[in-house]
Order: C-alpha cells, then sequence, then structure tokens
C-alpha cells in the first residue's frame, strides 16, 4: 500500500510539473488577448470620439439599452449588480459607480475587460452614433402624446 501512495505521488508531482508549461502558455495566450480587445477597444473609441464629445458638449445622456442605464459623462461600457462603468474617453480609463453609495472610481481599461464583456463594452460604443436619432424619436413620440391629449380634451 505504501509504494502505490509513493507512485500517485510521484505522478502527481510529474503531472503538475507538465501541466505548469500548459498553464503558463494559456495565461500568456489570455494576457495577450486582453491586450489585443484593448487596444481594439481604444481604436473605436478613437473613432466614436468626436461623437461622444458632441454629444457631451450639447447635453445628451448616454442610454444603455441592455443595462438599462444613463450617463451624461460617457457611453455606459458594462453593468455588474449594482456597480456601472462609464467610458468618459480620457485615456485607458473606465470610471466605476456604485448605484448604491454613488462611490466613483477609475479602474485600468485591461482589468475591466478582464472581468466584464468586450462585446457589450464596443456595442455601446457604436450606439453613441444612435444617441441623437433616439432622442428624436422619443421626442416626436412625446409631441405625438402631447397633441392626443390636447385633442381628447378639447377635441
Amino acid at each position: 500500500m505504501f509504494e502505490r501512495d509513493e507512485k500517485l505521488i510521484f505522478e502527481s508531482i510529474e503531472r503538475l510539473e507538465n501541466n505548469e508549461l500548459l498553464v503558463e502558455s494559456q495565461k500568456e495566450e489570455y494576457c495577450k488577448l486582453l491586450e489585443l480587445q484593448e487596444m481594439k477597444f481604444l481604436e473605436r473609441a478613437e473613432k466614436v470620439k468626436p461623437i461622444i464629445s458632441y454629444l457631451k458638449e450639447h447635453h445628451y445622456s448616454f442610454h444603455n439599452k441592455k443595462f438599462d442605464c444613463r450617463s451624461f459623462k460617457g457611453p455606459v461600457i458594462g453593468r455588474n449588480e449594482n456597480i456601472v462603468y462609464v467610458y468618459e474617453g480620457e485615456w485607458s480609463l473606465v470610471t466605476s459607480i456604485n448605484l448604491q453609495t454613488g462611490k466613483r472610481d477609475s479602474i485600468i481599461l485591461k482589468t475591466f475587460l478582464d472581468e466584464n464583456s468586450f462585446k457589450d463594452a464596443m456595442d455601446a460604443l457604436l450606439e453613441t452614433t444612435f444617441v441623437q436619432e433616439d432622442e428624436l424619436t422619443k421626442s416626436q413620440k412625446r409631441i405625438e402624446n402631447a397633441n392626443k391629449d390636447l385633442n381628447s380634451v378639447f377635441g
């Protein structure tokens, strides 16, 4: 029995050493993918930067339909329970806002991408291209409802 235990321990140590190369390789691959995601995000952010600036300057809010969140500071690029993540267009930083406490923190974009959806963040940047059209649609609907209300009372 003791020899069997010794053999099991020896095989386990050997397996650990062999798997360590794979573990390190996968960590490196993941880090490279995060760096690529960060680069692609920043490329898109740079392209929509004039849109974000215009919308901020004209006091539009950035509404993310998926997360049902709104911000005047920039696109809402993620949400985890009570934390909303906003990209304000400054460097490689993301602002996290705790909805319960109002506390704001800055986190590095790569850390955000490690913990959140790259696709959601990219979609949120692209969504900025429709902010004004969405506002026009909402305004038109409010106008129509106001006219209906007036007509129903004063016919």
